[in-house]
């Protein structure tokens, strides 16, 4: 992902969101699937996505992660080059 620069900025910075101003609480969270055959790898990107205040599900498969592009609206899916299935 690249910034207004053109710098490309890791994936965590990416899933931060701005920091609101007081008495703006409209900010929408982003929409997350985390897609990755390692349960803790799972957890713990999902746990990270949910702290920084994103909406965050995670999937095991390929297969799986299909369905769940076609039926939700997502910002970002974050998977792993070595997944079976892909």
């Amino acid at each position: 992902m690249r910034d207004s620069s053109g710098s490309i900025q890791p994936f965590c910075d990416a899933l931060r969101r701005p920091a609101v101003r007081a008495g703006d609480l409209t900010m929408p969270a982003y929409s997350v699937l985390i897609v990755d055959d390692e349960p803790g790898i799972r957890e713990f990107l999902v746990g990270f996505s949910r702290h920084e205040g994103n909406k965050a599900e995670a999937v095991q498969s390929a297969e799986c992660s299909l369905e769940g592009i076609a039926k939700k609206s997502l910002h970002f899916v974050i998977t792993t080059n070595w997944l079976p299935g892909l």
